[in-house]
């Protein structure tokens, strides 16, 4: 009975425990409590977020506020243009509510869907935002019929 305790109760809070002091800390510690894409990020806020951007938009970021009952923590942002990683940053949570952000250079020929996966370090997504990149910008001005 002791040999049942110590294998199917005790081991797996054990390693539970390694891994979130090594920043690997389980999802239900880490959440994302908002995450978008924009234009730019001024003063720790995004600026010009949306869902559809023009193709020659130059630059995006992906901003996200996360909340973790255990720090320092990772949070991964990987970056996907039409189903396809196009490429991932990481980055160090430092306290338990953290707002950072990654960028990504969009180049004019990249039209169509992408979207970025916020994840913890076990690959687990946590969120996704999906946004379209046009392949020309939007008119500034409407036609009346």
């Amino acid at each position: 009975m002791l040999n049942f305790f110590v294998n199917f109760l005790f081991l797996p809070l054990a390693f539970a425990a390694a891994l979130s002091s090594a920043g690997h800390a389980s999802v239900s510690s880490l959440r994302v409590v908002d995450a978008l894409v924009a234009r730019d990020v001024l003063a720790r806020q995004p600026v010009g977020p949306g869902d559809n951007f023009p193709a020659d938009v130059g630059t995006l970021v992906c901003w996200s506020k996360v909340f973790s009952r255990t720090v320092p923590i990772k949070l991964i942002h990987v970056w996907y243009y039409k189903g396809k990683e196009t490429g991932r940053t990481v980055l160090d949570i430092k306290s338990s509510k953290w707002r950072g952000w990654s960028r990504k250079t969009i180049r004019p020929e990249q039209t169509g869907a992408w979207k970025v996966e916020l994840c913890d370090v076990m690959g687990t997504v946590l969120q996704s935002v999906a946004f379209n990149v046009a392949g020309e910008a939007p008119s500034e001005t409407q036609s009346n019929p």
